[in-house]
């Protein structure tokens, strides 16, 4: 049987091929198969319904990604901040020092800057939030109301062209420094869950941010008050 989409095995069918192959071992191995040709085609087709949840604006895919060839998919950026999240801290492979430990927190830095900019320390963070169970709070607090907590920035402002259900751009301007001039950053953010990468599996559904800048065109900058971070 088919549609549209592919071809599609009804379970109702199912249960009645196996209603005349009872005691019949032949027909029981291939309605064995036929089982698992099913569930191959109810996984394919989760995977593309998550996938059409999950349309990105190419317009704002910087320089870097589109010549590192990132995959934007859930499942591929799950697989690149696993391992970045791992480098280092797991393996103890990546000149990490931690600095702080309590707790609710653990800071490392690491000098070396990384493999995109050796000349800019790194930090990374870890914070936990013990009377927090529901962890689309947090998701929202960084995405949504950033503005009512975050005083170290002048300005924190969402750019709407951009907004859509997995992804958000944010144009932050850093308050001046000793005299210097503000730093702005235009910053987006793709976000997922657990579930949109592996949708047949029960595993902890967790959320994904993939943070990065945009192209500097698409907001020009004003030389006279500010320097593009």
């Amino acid at each position: 049987m088919t549609d549209n989409e592919g071809p599609m095995v009804y379970l109702t069918d199912l249960e009645e091929l196996q209603k005349n192959t009872d005691g019949n071992q032949e027909s029981a191995g291939f309605h064995k198969v036929l089982r698992k040709q099913i569930k191959i085609i109810k996984f394919k087709r989760m995977e593309t319904e998550q996938q059409k949840k999950f349309t990105i604006d190419e317009r704002i895919i910087n320089d870097w990604e589109k010549k590192a060839n990132i995959q934007f998919t859930p499942k591929a950026l799950k697989q690149y901040m696993d391992q970045w999240i791992a480098e280092g801290i797991e393996n103890d492979q990546g000149n990490w020092e931690k600095r702080k430990e309590d707790d609710l927190i653990k800071v490392w830095n690491r000098f070396e800057g990384s493999e995109f900019n050796k000349n800019c320390p790194i930090i990374r963070v870890e914070h936990y939030f013990p009377e927090i169970e529901d962890p689309n709070q947090i998701f929202e607090g960084l995405v949504k109301f950033r503005p009512e907590w975050d005083t170290a920035n002048e300005v924190i402002e969402e750019i709407p062209e951009y907004t859509k259900d997995c992804q958000m751009v944010h144009r932050i301007v850093a308050k001046s420094v000793v005299g210097t001039q503000c730093r702005e950053f235009l910053d987006k953010k793709f976000f997922f869950r657990t579930s949109d990468c592996y949708p047949c599996e029960p595993l902890d559904d967790e959320i994904y941010l993939w943070v990065s800048a945009i192209p500097d065109e698409l907001w020009p900058l004003d030389p006279s008050k500010y320097t593009r971070a």
